[in-house]
């Protein structure tokens, strides 16, 4: 910003009625250019291109300043007035900066679709710039009282301009306003907390999803979640683009471009505890496969991480590091604008590209299935097929007749099970309800060798019946309303009339194999899990306990669970 240094000037209360102030000076090269370096090099010493003078030691080093008289006499330089009586706080400051040049290097030059060039109004104005960039990476944390932690209330003032503005959740610029109400919704989600966003009291579309990594984490309350990811469609009138406000886009607030008032690619803003937004970005992994909004409204999804989530013991991690925030500070850079996976204490570890693949693609498939449907739309659409399926055609018929109860299908329904001549297969009938949807635990048993294939999957419960995966999706134009969020299985096998567990596993994403026991996943064309199937052929004195829980966004819809024998793989 300036010419490289930076003065620290702090007061701090010692005791009581006892106040210290503090200042140092720092120095910041670029090591890389020897010949234009000031700060002298010590052979045999790394480059640090950093400095430091305060107060010298006998040692050779320095420490802060601490005399009131003499900080006062450096302070006057820049005129300054120094902390007095009880106040405390810090001042950074940093000389010598040229306003124009500093605007101009940070300039980014955008072109609208008349390829005229667009230059908001911020880049002319230091004191206007620093009002916009402290939105942008501190709009969670700006007078929100949902923020767990130290909520910040700024404002930029020019005492020689007598410029002063006051930065608020109430007057932050309507972009920034919806990324601290999808950092809200997302982190109610996560804490389960009941919570009306702004945006939908106002007609937007909101939607949450939990991002749930298998495999990866201590089994506890929030389950496999590495976070959680609220997103929503935001017209251009909420975000006062149009007359009388005719606000820039939600792309020039977060820094991005914004060539084609046509096709508005999807926006995604993510963050750990500090609350401070790592980046924005509408490209690359974070968003890939998303498809762009229409010209009269955007995307714009907010990321936030589930920092107290704690890594299995299977890692051996030290307890101080353990957690999923220790984790992912240590992948950003020192600039704090990117996450990338690194190998931690010798295990190389995926959490940022699993996380980035899930985000993505239940924002692509949430918004799929939303997509041009307005409200009641879903409703009435399924009202039509259900009426299909149940309704004979018209003009049919004469006079009523009797209605006949069909037959129950061995293993079908919501607590089925096989033949007790076969291999049993049950679901447990004590279910535990969850926020996301539901837990339950189901078993498969055979004392005989397993000549058949096994398999649970689900489906949508009707009045006339049910409707599988495909025959609803077909049906409706929607994706599947359930999904299976996470599979663990323990093994058991009676050896020597003794039952001894053989494998107590989480399934990961692929699927599982372990001591002749394959399970694969039933997926539908949308990468939805509906279902399992289990190839234990061969093997006898086998028993297999899966624990289940399933994701249920509209508790208006009833699962039917099905876990039976099957010749076939698929049905």
């Amino acid at each position: 910003m300036g010419i490289g240094l930076v003065v620290y000037y702090s007061r701090i209360q010692l005791g009581p009625g006892n106040y210290q102030s503090r200042l140092a000076v720092t120095l910041i090269e670029d090591e890389n250019k020897e010949s234009k370096s000031i700060i002298p090099y010590t052979p045999g010493k790394k480059r640090r291109g950093i400095a430091w003078w305060g107060k010298a030691t006998t040692d050779g080093e320095t420490i802060p300043l601490t005399d009131d008289r003499e900080i006062e006499t450096i302070l006057e330089v820049f005129g300054i007035d120094p902390y007095e009586g009880t106040e405390t706080g810090t001042t950074v400051i940093i000389p010598y900066i040229n306003d124009r040049k500093l605007l101009n290097n940070n300039r980014n030059e955008y072109v609208d679709s008349s390829d005229q060039s667009v230059n908001p109004f911020w880049y002319d104005s230091l004191e206007e710039y620093l009002v916009i960039a402290i939105q942008r990476w501190y709009a969670a944390r700006i007078t929100n009282r949902m923020y767990d932690g130290v909520t910040l209330s700024p404002a930029v003032t020019n005492y020689v301009t007598k410029f002063h503005e006051e930065i608020t959740s109430r007057n932050m610029a309507p972009a920034f306003k919806v990324i601290q109400d999808l950092y809200n919704t997302a982190y109610a989600k996560m804490t389960k907390q009941s919570f009306m966003p702004i945006l939908q009291k106002h007609g937007q579309t909101v939607m949450t999803e939990m991002v749930s990594l298998r495999n990866e984490f201590v089994r506890n309350l929030d389950k496999t979640s590495s976070g959680v990811v609220a997103f929503a469609t935001v017209s251009t009138t909420y975000l006062q683009m149009v007359p009388p406000e005719n606000l820039y886009s939600p792309c020039l607030y977060y820094g991005l471009p914004d060539n084609d008032d046509d096709k508005h690619e999807p926006i995604l803003a993510y963050c750990r505890k500090p609350g401070m937004i790592v980046e924005y970005t509408d490209t690359g992994k974070w968003v890939q496969g998303i498809q762009p909004m229409g010209a009269d409204s955007y995307l714009i999804a907010v990321f936030v991480l589930n920092s107290n989530q704690r890594f299995k013991a299977d890692y051996g991690l030290p307890e101080a590091e353990n957690t999923l925030e220790d984790y992912i500070r240590q992948t950003e850079n020192a600039d704090h604008m990117h996450w990338e996976d690194i190998s931690y204490h010798g295990h190389s570890l995926k959490i940022v590209q699993k996380t980035q693949k899930h985000v993505a693609s239940k924002i692509a498939k949430t918004c799929k299935s939303n997509v041009s449907t307005p409200t009641g739309a879903t409703e009435r659409l399924l009202s039509k097929e259900l009426g299909k399926f149940l309704l004979p055609p018209e003009g049919f018929g004469t006079a009523p007749t009797r209605k006949t109860q069909p037959k129950k299908p061995a293993g079908s329904g919501s607590l089925g099970s096989s033949p007790k001549k076969g291999t049993q297969c049950t679901v447990d009938e004590h279910i535990r309800y969850t926020p996301e949807g539901m837990s339950l635990h189901a078993t498969m048993d055979s004392k005989k060798i397993i000549s058949k294939l096994c398999r649970f999957e689900l489906a949508v419960q009707t009045e006339a019946g049910e409707l599988k995966p495909e025959a609803w999706e077909s049906r409706t134009g929607l994706r599947f309303p359930f999904e299976i969020s996470e599979i663990s299985v323990d093994i058991t096998r009676q050896i020597n009339r003794v039952w001894k567990t053989l494998c107590s596993s989480s399934i990961v994403e692929d699927g599982f194999s372990s001591h002749d026991v394959n399970i694969d996943y039933l997926k539908t064309a949308d990468d939805i899990c509906y279902g399992f199937i289990i190839d234990a052929t061969g093997l006898d004195n086998l028993r297999l306990v899966f624990s289940i829980d399933l994701e249920i966004p509209d508790k208006s819809l009833a699962p039917s669970i099905s876990f039976r024998e099957t010749s076939e793989r698929s049905e």
